[in-house]
């Protein structure tokens, strides 16, 4: 049994383009060699799919992420963008391992952080969205051993 990962960017006009899940890591890693000149400047909507394989056959979906990538004006991961992300996701979870409730003061922060992460770095497809995700998966899926 093994893991497999697929990525896919929707486009402006709707359909999806796969992405090499190494080729994305190497963009969020900053690679100078990796960035798509075509979304410089644009945020746009990605699906990450984690995937049970076993002999490289897919058995089942695990997890499936929706989330924005921003693109600086080079077509590479914003830096400061992904740095907003990190430390929204940071601040949602709570590093003080008190009980909820005491004192005076309602601390609001965690979940303001986890709403701006939600509005501003994930996604929510719509019907027909998720109808061509479950396409592809689909497509995955139909792959038989010999």
């Amino acid at each position: 049994m093994g893991v497999g990962f697929r990525m896919a960017f929707f486009e402006e006009d709707g359909s999806l383009r796969s992405v090499p899940w190494g080729r994305y890591m190497r963009l969020y890693e900053g690679d100078p060699s990796v960035r798509f000149p075509e979304y410089a400047g644009k945020a746009v909507k990605c699906v990450s799919v984690v995937i049970e394989l076993e002999d490289r056959i897919p058995l089942s979906v695990l997890r499936t992420d929706f989330f924005i990538t921003h693109f600086d004006g080079r077509g590479r991961i914003d830096r400061t963008k992904k740095e907003e992300a990190l430390r929204l996701a940071v601040n949602m979870v709570d590093p003080d391992l008190t009980e909820p409730g005491q004192g005076p003061v309602i601390d609001a922060h965690q979940r303001l952080s986890a709403k701006r992460y939600r509005d501003r770095f994930r996604w929510t497809p719509t019907r027909e969205e998720e109808a061509k995700i479950g396409r592809r998966i689909e497509r995955m899926f139909a792959v038989r051993k010999p």
